[in-house]
Order: C-alpha cells, then sequence, then structure tokens
C-alpha cells in the first residue's frame, strides 16, 4: 500500500507532539470542501492529491488553479493526503479536531477529534497520517514560490467587474476542451472590457460593465471552476505565472479564499471582429420563452449528432412565425411556434444546430441574419453579449423554394 494511501488509528501521544490548530469540525470540513476544486488528479509521488500547510495558509493545487485559504498555526510547512485527511474528520463523532505534527522521522500528522459531549469525551478518535514536508516536495515548493504569497494580501487586489462571472459563463459554451491544433480554443481572452472565446464552430464576446487594467486568457477548465465559486470581487497578476482571485465577502468558517488560476498571455488570439459586426443584417426578436422548451425536446432528440447537413435540422422564419424541424428520414422532429415578438418582412430559411441555438438564449434574445444570397452564420446577442453561429449551407433553389 502506497504511503499516500496508508492511514491507522494510534493511541493518544504524549508531547512529542506540536499542536498547530484546533477548531470546530464544521469549520474544518467547510475549508476542505472550498479547497476541493484545486486537488490534483495526478498521484505523481511528491504531491499528488494532497493540501499544504504553509505560511499561515493552507493550500490546494493543482496544474491549472490553486486555491489559498489563511488559517493562523505554527508548523513547518508540508503536505498531508487530502481525501484521507477528509475521510478522517468525515468520520470522526467529535465536534472539535486538532491538527498537531510530531517530531518522528518520517513526520506524521496526528489528527484528534474531541467531543463537548461528557458522554463521549471518554472515546477521543486519534488517527495517524504521513506528513511530507515542503522541502521533500520540490515541485510543490516550485509552484508556491511562484504565486507570491504576502501578508496583508486582501489591500493588493484591483477591484474586478461585477459581471465578470456572468461573462465567463456565458463565453464557455463557445469554447472547448478538445485538442484541434489550435491553442486559442481552449482559452478564453480577457482583454480591456472584453471577454472572447472560440472553437472554430462559434465565436462568443462579452462586454464587461467596466475595463480590467491588465490582460490574461484562463484556460476552459479553470473558467468552469471560476464561474462556480462565490462572487469574485478582486483580481491580481503575481510573477507572470498566476491571475489571482478574491471573493468579495468571507465564506462562513472560512473567511477571504485566495484562487490563483494559471496565467496565459502567450497564445495569439484570432479577430472576428468583422464576423461579430457585419454591416448590413436583418433583426429578428425571438420569443426566448415559447422556443426554449422545443429546442431542448429537439436537441434531445439529435444528441450527439453534430450534422451540417442542411436538411437535418432547419428553421424557416416569416412574419410572426418560425418553424423548426430536426432529424432525418422517418425520425423526424416539427415544430411551429407563432408569435408577434417575430416582425420581419423577409423570409428565411436557416440550417442551425439546436443545441447551439438553445445555449445561446441564456445570454441572447435577438437574432442578427446578415444579407446576402448564402448566410453562413447567424449572431445571437443582448446589449452585453453577442455570439455567431456557424450555420449549414442551404442550396440556392431551397432558398429560392421558400
Amino acid at each position: 500500500m502506497s504511503e499516500a494511501k496508508t492511514r491507522r488509528i494510534v493511541a493518544p501521544r504524549e508531547s512529542v507532539d506540536i499542536v498547530t490548530v484546533s477548531m470546530p469540525k464544521t469549520q474544518i470540513m467547510s475549508i476542505l470542501k472550498t479547497l476541493a476544486p484545486a486537488i490534483s488528479t495526478d498521484d505523481f509521488s511528491e504531491s499528488g492529491p494532497r493540501i499544504c500547510f504553509y505560511d499561515n495558509h493552507v493550500i490546494s493545487s493543482s496544474s491549472t488553479l490553486m486555491i489559498r485559504i489563511p488559517l493562523e498555526m505554527k508548523v513547518e510547512p508540508g503536505l498531508v493526503h487530502f481525501a484521507d485527511l477528509r475521510t478522517a474528520i468525515d468520520h470522526a463523532s467529535g465536534d472539535t479536531i486538532s491538527l498537531s505534527i510530531t517530531k518522528d522521522s518520517p513526520p506524521k500528522l496526528i489528527m484528534r477529534a474531541d467531543s463537548t459531549d461528557e458522554k463521549k469525551r471518554s472515546s477521543a478518535l486519534n488517527v495517524e497520517l504521513p506528513y511530507l514536508y515542503l522541502n521533500d516536495a520540490l515541485r510543490f515548493r516550485s509552484v508556491l514560490e511562484t504565486a507570491e504569497i504576502t501578508a496583508n494580501e486582501e489591500d493588493t487586489f484591483i477591484p474586478l467587474p461585477d459581471d465578470f462571472q456572468r461573462g465567463l459563463e456565458l463565453c464557455l459554451m463557445s469554447s472547448t476542451k478538445e485538442d484541434v491544433g489550435k491553442a486559442y480554443v481552449n482559452l478564453l481572452n480577457v482583454k480591456d472590457d472584453l471577454i472572447q472565446s472560440t472553437d472554430k464552430r462559434r465565436a462568443s464576446q462579452y462586454r464587461l460593465n467596466s475595463p480590467l487594467e491588465e490582460s490574461f486568457q484562463l484556460h476552459i477548465t479553470v473558467a468552469e471552476k471560476l464561474v462556480k465559486l462565490p462572487k469574485l470581487s478582486g483580481y491580481k497578476i503575481t510573477g507572470g505565472y498566476w491571475v489571482q482571485f478574491i471573493t468579495a465577502e468571507p465564506i462562513k468558517d472560512v473567511g477571504r479564499p485566495i484562487y490563483a488560476a494559471r496565467l496565459r498571455t502567450d497564445v495569439p488570439y484570432p479577430d472576428f471582429t468583422s464576423i461579430l459586426n457585419p454591416a448590413h443584417t436583418t433583426k429578428i426578436v425571438l420569443p426566448v420563452d415559447k422556443l426554449k422548451e422545443p429546442l431542448e425536446l429537439m436537441a434531445n432528440f439529435t444528441k450527439g449528432q453534430l450534422s451540417y447537413e442542411w436538411h437535418t435540422n432547419t428553421i424557416r422564419i416569416r412574419n410572426k412565425s418560425m418553424e423548426l424541424r430536426s432529424g432525418t428520414g422517418n425520425r423526424l422532429i416539427n415544430f411551429k411556434i407563432q408569435s408577434d415578438e417575430i416582425v420581419t418582412e423577409d423570409k428565411f430559411k436557416i440550417s442551425l444546430l439546436p443545441e447551439f441555438l438553445l445555449a445561446a438564449l441564456d445570454g441572447a434574445d435577438t437574432m442578427l441574419i446578415p444579407n446576402g444570397d448564402s448566410v453562413r452564420h447567424v449572431l445571437l446577442c443582448s446589449d452585453k453579449f453577442i455570439q455567431a453561429i456557424m450555420t449549414g449551407v442551404i442550396p440556392k433553389e431551397e432558398q429560392a423554394s421558400e
């Protein structure tokens, strides 16, 4: 059994231990829950899925995200296996948890669970876990050195636009984890007052309430985690390696965590301004509430079939009506929607993936159709958000039949 998986229950130890911190069980469980998004899944020998006690902080770190929580304690910096510690604390019946480091060689972390209930005090639990000194974890130590951890950090953050996470959320839909030979498709580009993304089939842009002082790029896996965090209010870039964020308000039992995302600034990002700002378009207000349910059914009906054959997914638009069709052969699904919101003097037939249109409606309520003989993309937009979606090419004779 590997050292990271070794855990044994021991009798209470004597004065060879150095008590580092004691707190309610609910508090330390909240801390571990907050650290979880940055726990590495790579169980390499020197750190793997561990947390680090360092300079009055407890820290988790993966290859793309680091989370730091201030925690007053006196301890030789080191690491302990995250899952083992969480399991031990979770199963402890006591309501107070004490953590201490032994002077043994190699050192151990002792987790002691005590109870304020007189009836349970005689059943205090001690669990012993391997403790790896930071000086022996060169890889983790080098990561921490780039984070530039200092005292009174809360005063060093630059205000973040209050809609930053919403912008990330909307632009995530046109980013991808796939390796398609272009690094920018895995990144969200944050520059001035814009967040941008593209996966070659879609391109999105969100205009923030205020510009950022510094530009950076975030990997999609980091952005996915940032949008799920409590509201973020400040950021700073440290050492050219990390863009760090801090929460607007303290989290109960945790304080104000600092989330550091691996920084990218070196990937050339495509300019798709001309696509998002065509000279001439036809504007159609969409009946969003009426569209969502049919599109959900259509997306499930064609799930996994990202076909751009024009006859597979079509939308016919006329004044005050919209007809949606998905499928081929004997597997067809059709919806017709009547709405006074749809106002147009022209008729359109567009080939568009239902799941793309459905996702865009989370931030858009208007469709812009570029004028011309052949529609290669449409735009979905609102006041602050715009997304270009590639469409299938419908033959001219089919367009004419409309």
